[in-house]
């Protein structure tokens, strides 16, 4: 051990171990370090917890991950949120165990200039350190800090030093500036906050008392809701936004937002039904607050334990009564018997319906009727080569299973196509208003579900759908799902598409139909189109005609062959209003003729050579584009990562020219190489409480991930795991839950066979799987 290591050091013998696995050398110890007023009481050295500050309401205006590091300021402590750089040497005294603020590396060039990047609260009067990399000049908020002789030094390079200022503040609220006053970068500061002894600084002078404006954007007042709500805000202030925090009866939704879009998301479920009052409280970079609010009704369809209802089977009867002990076929209870109303429940007993379905349901709004498979068993729908066509309305259709059993599925089509459309006409049509489609396997179809323009405001929620589609003698036909809108709303949320002969979604208008108003939320999308290279996507929004007001968040697309995953815009020239934040695509995204406002935030985008391409529509400018926050991962394997198409000429930049010319990006990452990194998501169900999706996107090809289920299942719970690659096969992983994670397995992905044969299968890949855990109890 050095000699100049103090006995506080030797005391913390786990400390002095955790520095020496970093390979650091002490260079200072604690009792050399130059003098300065001791903050708060100490023990052994280190200062009391009485005497440690609280810092709350972290928020800085890029929105990474900023955090009250654990054990406070000690050598050995990580320094950044986003790094594994770690303080070097023995901290000096006056800091040793004080209350540290671990900061994100990568904001090191962020909002040059700007004087409100991070705020926080603090219970009592404090000294602020900021310790700032001395290779660059301090930045200009920070004159009338004191430099205070102190240094860290920083793993980052060898020597590394962040130089210690500080400056008295009352209690209440923080905000300091960001890392530079010009472009420059270097290492990103930290903070650390010790208590004040002495006389309070008066509160910091504002001229600005004026509070921010907010409003909820979504969902309106008095509207009711159901499953996973969305909910939005726009707040503004002239001198900066700090955040939005959202609220459901007082009690705070998530994080408080810092960056635009404001949004959160609210299971419903966990509301009783009746009417609740959401909020969205503002604060700005003064610490000014103002609060909006708007009341919903929540009413989410509830089915009791005790199973009452109507009852269809196999072999029930048109001249049944519906009971359990006289069921109803298939057909007549879709025709909706007089004695079936609105809010009814129709139970599907286990077996398999032969034969061609129309359903007539129709419930009133709010109060749907439900065709549902009987808990614990499977009901299967054999469309025989025919369609299962909904009309009717307000009725909901959950958890049964759909296919064709016909083993003859075309390899080609014979005689001048289409004059052999079997296949094509199997699928679910959907021609009802106000349905919802929830857990269902659709699989083996033509189109998997058809949701067309008269369909207004139909939900399709946690769906697999698999294996759709035939093969032609051009090339592979049919999709998972193939939709339309022109009125109304249209969601889709926490779907799975998987290996379709032909597009994965096809929300596609033509000159004669549109894609507006339509929400595409937590879907995930693998290998469809087979090894149609370039010619069919996981997932495609837009056509002809315009593609307006589309909110494309939290979607997830790979495929190991195509070019390109995802299309969004496609060639429509009028299209305007896109969210897209929060989706992970692989290989490659296309983005086509969008004009303003257009959000891209909080993507990640990885493949081999030209991973994005814009389509800039004819004599729209990027002003009014916000791409803010993305992560972007490309080989540059055949061309550069970024690409920018106008007049039908494709120019490739590198990432540089990219930011340059589009004056976008300044706030995202770009690393050449390989794509890595592992990462689990877990999906809770909206309806099943118990059930969940879980995305698992492996770049760093690891033999096994951990998903926490705590959100999902209650201790004591029995569950299944089934990998939805091969749905019906036997679970993964089974038994009871008992806290915290669970441990997936992970190999490369075999799909299932398609009935009748297969498209053409990619090469097993462990960059994606799926899975969905089952409640059993």
């Amino acid at each position: 051990m050095p000699a100049c290591v103090s006995p506080r050091a030797i005391a913390r013998a786990a400390l002095s171990a955790a520095i020496a696995l970093t390979g650091s050398i002490l260079t200072a110890c604690a009792d050399q370090a130059p003098s300065a007023p001791t903050d708060g009481t100490s023990v052994d050295g280190v200062i009391a917890a009485s005497a440690l500050p609280i810092v709350s309401n972290l928020a800085a205006t890029t929105g990474k991950t900023y955090q009250v590091a654990p054990g406070g300021l000690l050598a050995g402590t990580k320094l950044y949120t986003d790094q594994s750089y770690v303080l070097q040497t023995v901290v000096p005294s006056v800091l040793t165990g004080a209350t540290f603020v671990r900061t994100a590396s990568s904001d090191k060039a962020a909002s040059p200039g700007s004087t409100t990047f991070l705020s926080f609260d603090v219970d009592r009067n404090v000294t602020v350190y900021v310790a700032h990399d001395r290779q660059y000049p301090v930045p200009t908020w920070m004159s009338g800090w004191t430099a205070t002789g102190l240094t860290l030094v920083s793993s980052e390079v060898a020597g590394k030093q962040l130089w210690l200022y500080s400056k008295a503040f009352a209690k209440g609220h923080i905000t300091l500036g960001s890392n530079v006053t010009a472009g420059t970068a270097g290492s990103m500061y930290v903070v650390v906050v010790t208590q004040l002894i002495g006389a309070a600084p008066p509160p910091a002078s504002s001229s600005d008392s004026t509070k921010p404006t907010v409003a909820i954007t979504a969902p309106a007042n008095a509207a009711t809701v159901t499953g996973t709500v969305s909910v939005t805000a726009n707040a503004t202030d002239s001198k900066g936004m700090s955040s939005v925090q959202f609220q459901v009866d007082g009690q705070s939704l998530g994080s408080a937002v810092t960056k635009t879009p404001y949004a959160a998301s609210w299971d419903s479920r966990t509301a009783a039904n009746g009417t609740h009052t959401l909020a969205a409280v503002a604060r700005d970079a003064a610490g000014n607050t103002n609060t909006a609010s708007v009341q919903v009704k929540v009413l989410n369809v509830v089915v009791t334990g005790t199973h009452k209802g109507w009852y269809v089977s196999p072999s029930g009867s048109s001249s049944g009564n519906g009971s359990s002990t006289s069921p109803w076929d298939l057909q007549t209870a879709l025709n909706q018997p007089s004695s079936v109303h609105a809010g009814d429940t129709i139970w599907m007993r286990a077996g398999t319906y032969k034969g061609t379905f129309t359903s007539y349901l129709t419930g009133s709004p709010g109060n749907p009727i439900v065709l549902r498979q009987y808990p614990g068993e499977r009901a299967t729908i054999d469309a025989e080569q025919m369609a299962f066509t909904i009309q009717g309305s307000d009725a909901v259709y959950w958890g049964f299973e759909m296919t064709d059993l016909n083993t003859s599925r075309y390899s080609s089509i014979t005689g001048p196509w289409p004059s052999d459309q079997n296949r094509h006409q199997i699928d679910i049509d959907v021609y009802g208003p106000r349905t919802k489609f929830i857990n269902l396997i659709i699989h083996d179809l033509g189109n998997g579900m058809g949701v067309w323009n008269q369909a207004t405001d139909v939900e399709v929620n946690g769906c697999l759908v698999y294996n759709n589609g035939w093969d032609g003698p051009d090339r592979g036909h049919g999709h998972a799902i193939y939709t339309q809108n022109s009125t109304g709303t249209k969601k889709f949320i926490d779907n799975i598409l998987l290996t379709s002969f032909d597009h994965g979604l096809q929300a596609y208008g033509s000159d004669a139909a549109s894609v507006v108003n339509m929400v595409f939320d937590g879907n995930a999308a693998y290998a469809n189109g087979g090894l149609d290279i370039g010619g069919a996507w996981n997932m495609l929004v837009g056509g002809s005609a315009p593609t307006q007001n589309i909110t494309f968040t939290n979607n997830y697309a790979f495929h190991p062959n195509t070019v390109t995953s995802a299309v969004v815009g496609y060639y429509g020239t009028n299209n305007s209003n896109l969210t897209m934040t929060g989706n992970y695509i692989y290989p490659a995204l296309l983005l086509e003729n969008w004009s303003p406002p257009v959000t891209f935030a909080n993507n990640v985008i990885g493949g081999m050579g030209t991973i994005l391409n814009v389509y800039q529509k004819s004599g729209v400018s990027w002003s009014g584009f916000n791409f803010s926050n993305n992560t972007y991962m490309s080989s540059e394997a055949n061309n550069p990562p970024f690409a920018i198409t106008s007049g039908g000429n494709q120019t490739n930049y590198p990432w540089t020219g990219w930011r340059s010319t589009t004056g976008l990006d300044a706030s995202s990452s770009y690393t050449k190489g390989t794509p890595t990194g592992t990462k689990v998501i877990v999906r809770p169900n909206q309806y099943e409480k118990g059930r969940a999706n879980i995305y698992v996107v492996n770049f760093n090809h690891a033999g096994s991930v951990t998903a926490d289920l705590s959100a999902v299942l209650t201790p004591g719970q029995k569950f299944e795991l089934h990998n939805a690659f091969n749905y019906f096969a036997a679970p993964v992983v089974s038994g009871t839950y008992n806290g915290g994670a669970i441990t997936i397995p992970i190999s490369p992905q075999v799909p299932v066979a398609a009935i009748g044969g297969s498209p053409a299968t990619p090469p097993p890949s462990d960059i994606f799987s799926v899975w969905i855990v089952i409640p059993t109890s």
